[in-house]
């Protein structure tokens, strides 16, 4: 929140912030969309509705106005953050020198501003899953050059916007069905990490963990069963040790993403995921049983006439570590699944025993 509310440009970025937050609020993105590509249009005066109630209670809206008429295009708009109002200004200079760089600094403004929770507006795209308003904040992010800013802040619960996309991202009641037919979860995912921008730093952050219970966001597409969205960012990532290792990520329960799939019924999120571990099996078993306590176990499994059904000869063992362990959900999963194909791979792969302790149900 601007510091000084008398301040006339203060005032005035606060009132367009508003402005535009309001209109988002009470759904018309085309006139928000408008308030942020002509900022200084001479409209009636910004009167605050019931959603926006506790932002203006920090300055009053008389004050307000009157502050923010006395602004012009022409005047020099000089933003209380400082950092940004220099990048602002240096990107101007170098790559837009045409534009109206009071313009690009009130976008910035609207674009990055927090309000009391610590969310800027992409943080509430996000929640809303307002496809729409999301796509057009980051094209101008991207324009601007604040895509990073941007996607990577954190609100007061240390979530940024793409972990509230994959825990929420709707706005009324959840319908599994309209998620399904509309796919507006992933066409969301696909604008926050384009394809080319998996391994960017530029990209959101797939693999954040909530700093309380632990959740990544794949935990919560497995919660949802949202295996559009699951499918688009398995298949993007490079499956390198430190990816591999993060898709397998424990919450606060010990519990991965098949795992909350599997309790919540999510069962074509489960076969999914199993049927992702046998096409990649190999490049788990590089990550999982490498150097650790699998590599050294053995399995001898003999197939008899029968499509379901195969006998095991010899089994020596010892228990797993706790890494291996994580990727041994899979083996629980697809044995509770009756997906032998995959319990017989992993048995005489990994080594691993069917007489042992998978998971704590």
């Amino acid at each position: 929140m601007p510091d000084k509310a008398k301040d006339p440009v203060q005032a005035f970025l606060l009132q367009k912030y508003l402005h535009f937050y309001d209109q988002v609020n009470d759904g018309d993105i085309k006139n928000a969309i408008e308030i942020f590509n002509d900022p200084f249009q001479r409209n009636a005066a910004f009167s605050p509705t019931v959603n926006n109630t506790t932002e203006i209670n920090l300055i009053e809206t008389k004050q307000m106005n009157k502050a923010s008429k006395m602004i012009n295009p022409d005047m020099k708009i000089k933003l209380s953050n400082r950092h940004l109002d220099s990048y602002i200004t240096k990107l101007h200079k170098k790559s837009y020198p045409t534009h109206n760089l009071n313009l690009m600094k009130v976008q910035a403004f609207i674009l990055t501003y927090i309000n009391a929770d610590r969310r800027n507006i992409v943080h509430l795209a996000c929640y809303f899953g307002n496809l729409n308003l999301l796509s057009f904040c980051m094209e101008r992010a991207r324009f601007l050059e604040i895509e990073t800013m941007v996607v990577h802040a954190v609100d007061e619960m240390d979530l940024p916007p793409f972990y509230l996309l994959c825990e929420r991202g709707y706005k009324q009641k959840f319908c599994a069905t309209k998620q399904r037919n509309e796919n507006f979860r992933c066409q969301m995912i696909e604008i926050m990490i384009p394809k080319t921008k998996f391994n960017d730093k530029a990209g959101a952050r797939w693999d954040h963990q909530a700093r309380q219970v632990k959740f990544t966001a794949l935990h919560w597409l497995a919660y949802w069963n949202d295996i559009e969205s699951i499918n688009y960012i398995l298949n993007n990532l490079t499956l390198d040790k430190k990816s591999v290792e993060s898709v397998f990520s424990a919450n606060h329960k010990n519990m991965t993403f098949i795992d909350i799939a599997g309790k919540h019924k999510a069962h074509e999120t489960v076969l999914y995921i199993i049927d992702f571990c046998m096409k990649n099996f190999l490049k788990m078993i590089n990550v999982f049983g490498e150097k650790g306590v699998a590599s050294k176990n053995k399995v001898d499994i003999e197939n008899v006439p029968s499509e379901t059904t195969f006998q095991i000869k010899k089994v020596g063992y010892k228990e797993l570590n706790k890494k291996e362990e994580k990727f041994a959900r899979t083996y629980y999963w697809a044995s509770h699944y009756g997906q032998m194909d995959y319990v017989k791979k992993f048995m005489k792969v990994f080594g691993y025993s069917p007489f042992m302790k998978t998971y704590n149900r």
